[in-house]
């Protein structure tokens, strides 16, 4: 068994704390519940909540060093590209997560929060090349790599962003084609599939295709469009949604405010395209909208909570690609928006990648809770919970502990001291885990605690707590 010996931490900045953690394989399971709640029209309704997530590139290689803002509030990912917001204020139906980092389009998440209660997310950015070049006088297209479609410009369209003065010289295009069967498709994509229609309804979308698209000068000078004039976007249609593709289709611009889209304009079906026009540049998106109801469940294993688990819901019957996907809150729960009067496929999936629960949802037409369900989690869990305590060996009344172990990073409340938290291992070997806690009255910070994890049934660990602390400078 690893023990970490005693240390001293600075009381300028750090809270010394003693955790007496104990490590158990956890199993049973529950009955689930079904009750129904009310909903309507978009209406912003700012709660206090937390928030996790990952970031990740086009490689699926985590990215360190990212701006994460979230509310007022404004972090940076770690090396594993984690981050955390313990109490930011965020519209509890459109939570909108923003990641940036140089040489990457900024990335967007928009989420549906639970208050009181860690809600999780993952990004993947995608990456900045340059697509294309032409010169402001004659105009030109951009062809945008594999199919993606290509942006026409007229001749004299360009302004600087900021002046707001007409430019001369070259552009110098970044653009990236989003296509609703690629793999990662919800990973990438701006916000969520929800927009705001030009009668100000809120509408679930089944998109066709993505753009994003951002303009520069040769000195790296933001340019946009200049008013009233627009550029041609045309976009081929997904080989897998052709038959199903309208001849005419909304057109919706990202609101990097609301995090939602909203209705800008239409485009054609001209054979395998669709074509549209766009008045400025940043993410644009080929919907057709549907009637939406609100989906809820809180999903178990093992009778624990199944915390940051990928959820995907699907119209089950057709090849019509409607779908959505997000992620369990650290309380199992998950909540979304899904298409009203038509039969659902609801799969779920553990941090390991497995499908580990499927269920046919029958036509819904008023929102749902599902309640509980249970399922087995398809992996190995272990429990780490114990008490936190400060110098004059005081139970913390208000706090949170956060736990790192094989990369992944978990976080539970400490309330009268006391903690716990359920990890998912999908390797079976030993491995060393870190753990952190916070004091949120007296607003400090202990220093990172080590154990080892084996995946034994029951594995006590004690961790020293040095005594004189409380007297360290």
């Amino acid at each position: 068994m690893y023990s970490k010996p005693p240390y001293t931490m600075k009381l300028s900045r750090l809270l010394p704390l003693l955790f007496v953690l104990t490590v158990v394989v956890y199993y049973s399971c529950r009955k689930a519940e079904t009750s129904l709640e009310p909903t309507g029209e978009h209406i912003v309704d700012n709660i206090r909540a937390s928030v996790s997530g990952r970031v990740t590139d086009g490689e699926k290689v985590p990215v360190g060093g990212a701006t994460v803002t979230a509310g007022g509030a404004t972090t940076t990912t770690d090396v594993d590209g984690n981050f955390y917001f313990s109490d930011v204020t965020l519209d509890r139906t459109a939570g909108l997560i923003k990641v940036e980092k140089e040489g990457f389009f900024t990335g967007y998440k928009t989420l549906m929060l639970q208050t009181g209660d860690n809600n999780n997310t993952a990004l993947e950015l995608v990456k900045k090349t340059v697509t294309g070049t032409f010169d402001v006088a004659a105009g030109g297209i951009v062809n945008m790599p594999n199919d993606g479609g290509s942006i026409q410009f007229a001749p004299n369209a360009i302004i600087n962003e900021i002046t707001k003065q007409p430019y001369k010289g070259t552009v110098v295009v970044y653009a990236a084609a989003i296509h609703p069967d690629m793999d990662n498709f919800y990973d990438i994509m701006p916000g969520t599939l929800r927009g705001i229609d030009k009668h100000n309804k809120e509408m679930g979308l089944q998109s066709f295709g993505m753009v994003g698209a951002e303009l520069y000068s040769v000195s790296g000078e933001k340019l946009q469009l200049a008013p009233g004039i627009t550029a041609t976007w045309r976009m081929p249609v997904p080989q897998t949604l052709k038959v199903h593709a309208p001849a005419d289709i909304a057109l919706w611009s990202f609101n990097e405010t609301t995090g939602l889209w909203k209705e800008e304009g239409r485009a054609v079906k001209m054979e395998d395209e669709y074509v549209g026009v766009l008045t400025h540049f940043s993410f644009w998106n080929c919907d057709a909208p549907f009637k939406v109801v609100k989906l809820k469940a809180r999903l178990f294993a093992e009778d624990a909570p199944l915390a940051n688990a990928r959820v995907t819901i699907t119209t089950a019957l057709g090849n019509n690609n409607i779908s959505g996907s997000g992620y369990t809150s650290g309380d199992g729960i998950i909540e979304g928006l899904v298409p009203a009067n038509q039969k659902l496929a609801l799969n779920v999936y553990n941090k390991c990648g497995d499908l580990v629960y499927a269920q046919e949802i029958n036509p819904l037409f008023f929102d749902t809770d599902l309640g509980e369900i249970s399922m087995h989690a398809g992996y190995s869990m272990i429990r780490v919970s114990g008490t936190v305590l400060n110098c004059e060996r005081q139970a913390v009344q208000r706090g949170s502990v956060t736990l790192k172990v094989d990369a992944f990073v978990y976080r539970a409340n400490v309330s009268n001291g006391r903690f716990s938290i359920m990890v998912a291992r999908c390797t079976s070997g030993p491995a060393m885990a870190t753990i952190v806690a916070d004091d949120a009255d007296k607003k400090m910070i202990s220093e990172a605690l080590e154990f080892e994890v084996n995946g034994n049934d029951r594995m006590p660990v004690k961790f020293p707590c040095a005594p004189k602390v409380r007297n360290s400078i």
